[in-house]
């Protein structure tokens, strides 16, 4: 909630990424996601691509652990060309 009155949008974004990796780590799926999407969200509007790429890893890297299947929330998340033939 703090990082959220931040008047930084790239501080914002940094930590909602961190705190969202931090929840998928934990187990917090849902949670964690919803945080992811909140820093994409921001981080595409000021074009911080380097902490947009962090994400995309993050996210490429649980769909590739099985967690998770086409149609889910990360594939909402990351851009089609990261899932050949799909």
């Amino acid at each position: 909630a703090l990082a959220r009155q931040e008047s930084n949008p790239f501080l914002v974004g940094m930590i909602l990424r961190r705190y969202g990796t931090y929840l998928l780590g934990v187990g917090r799926r849902d949670e964690g996601l919803a945080h992811l999407g909140e820093a994409q969200a921001i981080l595409a509007r000021i074009g911080a691509r380097g902490e947009l790429a962090k994400i995309e890893k993050v996210l490429f890297g649980t769909y590739q652990s099985g967690a998770f299947q086409p149609g889910d929330e990360v594939s909402r998340l990351l851009p089609v060309d990261h899932f050949p033939g799909w």
